[in-house]
């Protein structure tokens, strides 16, 4: 009878721990206990498939933050305002700007910090950072549509050449 009891105790002790662990494990993944994070506010008029939890890097180099939020500019709806969060301590400054880009031609769109000048102030927490219009790639022209005309009469050429030659 003592052992039963003694045994429902390990395990309860056991069932504990591991729900602590596990607990422990989620906050340390989500970022709750890293150290303090700063955040700014940017303004595109498109956001680039862009979402919440998208990644932040500074000067193409590594990820230092995630975009927290997009919304509706309140005050100009054919604006994107996206609010995103940095580690605190990066040289964020007055100038800096923030770019939408991809890594690859198939890989998610993260938001790029370009950094500032060295005589540019710190930013604080909170600064609105000038944002750089995100090109999207089915917005651009279609260039291989139209040959420049000397390749159109080269191609002419080699076609009537090939004909010819028959």
């Amino acid at each position: 009878m003592m052992e039963a009891k003694r045994e429902q105790a390990m395990v309860g002790l056991f069932v504990l721990i591991a729900g602590a662990v596990l607990v422990a494990t989620v906050f340390a993944l989500t970022g709750a206990f890293g150290s303090a994070a700063a955040t700014y506010r940017a303004y595109f008029p498109f956001a680039g498939g862009l979402e919440p939890g998208a990644t932040v890097r500074y000067a193409g180099g590594p990820k230092v933050g995630r975009v927290e939020k997009l919304q509706l500019d309140p005050k100009d709806s054919a604006r994107i305002e996206i609010t995103f969060s940095v580690k605190s301590g990066l040289p964020i400054k007055t100038d800096s700007h923030v770019k939408i880009m991809s890594l690859s031609p198939l890989g998610d769109n993260h938001l790029e910090i370009v950094p500032g000048t060295e005589k540019a102030a710190l930013a604080a927490t909170g600064t609105i950072l000038q944002s750089d219009p995100y090109v999207d790639f089915n917005a651009s022209p279609p260039k291989s549509t139209t040959l420049p005309p000397r390749r159109s009469n080269f191609l002419r050429l080699l076609t009537t050449v090939r004909a010819n030659s028959k």
